[in-house]
């Protein structure tokens, strides 16, 4: 071989080579249920998901319904802060989503209270 020879390496050995990537990290898999994949299967929505849609399905309707706030509103809260704690604990995926419904839902009761204090809703109220 000489020296213009691509396949020669210097100092007569070669480089060493690192394996392909097998992906993971390494050790042991993660206990099922805690967000991760399981035997490559990704995790799917579960009924505690269901938690952050109600929250953001009661939030709206305490917004747009402006008699009923204290009912659907305190519903968002309450719901909205169960699928935090459960997205906080892994068994839920959308947390974004219970954060927002308890946003709507403590918007619509403190609306509705100044609302009542400063009989913006009197003239509403004249029919019933």
């Amino acid at each position: 071989m000489t020296s213009d020879d691509p396949n020669q390496y210097p100092g007569g050995s070669p480089q060493p080579v690192q394996p392909p990537y097998q992906g993971g990290p390494p050790g042991p898999p993660p206990p099922p249920g805690h967000g991760y994949p399981v035997y490559g299967v990704p995790r799917t929505g579960t009924e505690d998901d269901a938690l952050g849609y109600w929250s953001l399905g009661l939030g709206v309707s305490s917004i747009i319904c402006c008699f009923v706030p204290f009912l659907t509103g305190v519903a968002a809260i309450i719901v909205g802060c169960l699928g935090v704690f459960a997205a906080n604990e892994g068994r839920a995926s959308n947390k974004v989503l219970s954060i927002i419904g308890i946003v709507l839902g403590a918007a619509s009761i403190i609306l509705n209270v100044a609302g009542f204090a400063f009989h913006l809703f009197s003239p509403l109220l004249s029919f019933w």
